[in-house]
């Protein structure tokens, strides 16, 4: 990512699939904001974050503007010497945007998902999330796809990863998405169902449950063991 100023820092606001309605918020000196993601996906994560809203404050504004994001949501903290905030995305999105605006410096957002986007092509599967499957996000086929930012674009589903549009035929979201805003971004976060929801909510659900039911199966799995320990040791008595 560049820009004339390289004087600069980030302020990011970043969510979990795994901790809903949460997000976090915080600042990082270093200009990949992917970089910075890779490395909050510690071991204690169950899935990586993925990257809400962010944007460029010069470095000597830096910790003034944490500061006042995290005292205008102080109510809403998680834990006190935490960045987490029971809120959403949206609220905070506004304040970076104005923040941005009064700046001068881009929003990182739809650089820091291609650069994960490339990242994940590489050998660090763990930081890897699967591509968006509409069947498995409990959409169907024939399902009409809304554009948020202009409700007259829509896109109806095909297949499990596939779309028409206008007279595009079986085409990724992804295609579509880049084509309507001229880069290449993380689809979920542009499109909504004819009811209203956001991809992106359906695809944190997705993971958010079949982690649930891999955690369920790995419990299963423990007690399964300890039950033949506890019999062999009866056994052997």
């Amino acid at each position: 990512m560049e820009t004339k100023n390289e004087n600069y820092g980030l302020i990011y606001v970043l969510t979990n699939p795994c901790m809903p309605n949460i997000v976090k918020i915080g600042q990082t000196t270093k200009k990949d904001l992917a970089q910075r993601m890779k490395d909050l996906f510690s071991t204690g994560v169950p899935a990586p974050f993925v990257a809400a809203a962010s944007c460029r404050v010069p470095l000597d504004q830096l910790d003034k503007v944490e500061s006042a994001l995290h005292k205008a949501f102080e109510k809403q903290r998680v834990y006190k010497t935490r960045e987490f905030f029971s809120v959403s995305p949206e609220s905070v999105r506004p304040i970076l945007e104005a923040l941005e605006s009064v700046q001068g410096y881009s929003d990182a957002v739809s650089e820091v998902n291609v650069e994960i986007e490339n990242a994940t092509k590489a050998d660090d599967t763990k930081y890897r999330r699967e591509n968006m499957d509409f069947l498995k996000m409990k959409l169907h086929i024939g399902d009409t796809l809304i554009y948020i930012k202009d409700a007259s674009i829509t896109c109806t589903i095909v297949s499990n990863k596939k779309v028409d549009y206008k007279d595009e035929h079986g085409v990724s979201l992804s295609y579509v998405s880049k084509l309507l805003l001229g880069r290449g971004v993380q689809p979920a976060l542009y499109w909504k169902t004819k009811d209203g929801v956001k991809l992106i909510d359906l695809y944190n659900k997705q993971v958010v449950d079949e982690t649930t039911e891999q955690f369920a199966a790995t419990d299963a799995a423990i007690a399964a063991a300890n039950a033949e320990y506890d019999k062999f040791k009866t056994e052997c008595q």
